[in-house]
């Protein structure tokens, strides 16, 4: 695994050969890193690093810990197919995977997504999953804790469910709510809910 923390941990060695204090400093941040966070030493909107990752701890939500990377994590389609449901799309398949092999499941709780359509449409329900994307409610609530990021980033909530739904919320790079299609690469903010026992 490229950058793994062995990989770090040799470089720290090496790095530190003369002074030992500095070399165990590096290596009890980098095993630190690795951990599940102490939630009760962090605060809602501060940053904390898990799994090599930055995150950002936005407060408490269903049982845990709703926190998003501090990054846009990839630049990607909502759907290759056009489609604002999240249930089906192909931004959904990617963050169960491919991001979510990168952290300890065991880590995080379900998470519920509320794919409510802007205009109040509830035909999508909900739905379950490790990793999502934050609802436009969700921004709203979190919004002083979430930093502009360079690119427009997708959120949950699609325009409506009716007729050619094809439309879904996400925010520019002023904070505006604005939407797009679901074709279009936007950026990709994953979502999850730690557990707050250690």
């Amino acid at each position: 695994m490229k950058n793994s923390i062995v990989d770090k941990i040799e470089k720290a060695i090496k790095d530190n050969e003369v002074n030992a204090i500095d070399t165990l400093k590096v290596i009890k941040e980098l095993i630190a890193s690795e951990r599940k966070p102490d939630f009760t030493q962090i605060k809602d909107g501060q940053h904390f690093t898990y799994k090599g990752r930055e995150f950002i701890r936005l407060g408490k939500e269903q049982g845990g810990i709703l926190c998003i990377t501090a990054q846009v994590w990839k630049k990607i389609a909502f759907d290759k197919d056009d489609c604002n449901n999240f249930k089906k799309s192909s931004v959904k398949k990617l963050l169960n995977s491919e991001f979510l092999s990168t952290l300890n499941e065991a880590d995080l709780l379900p998470y519920t997504v509320d794919l409510t359509a802007d205009n109040g449409d509830k035909a999508y329900g909900t739905d379950t999953v490790k990793v999502g994307l934050l609802s436009a409610d969700l921004y709203r609530k979190y919004r002083d804790f979430i930093p502009l990021f360079p690119e427009w980033m997708w959120l949950s909530t699609p325009w409506y469910c009716s007729g050619i739904a094809n439309l879904v919320r996400r925010v520019s790079t002023d904070g505006t709510l604005y939407y797009d299609f679901a074709y279009i690469a936007n950026g990709v903010v994953p979502a999850c809910i730690f557990s707050e026992n250690q």
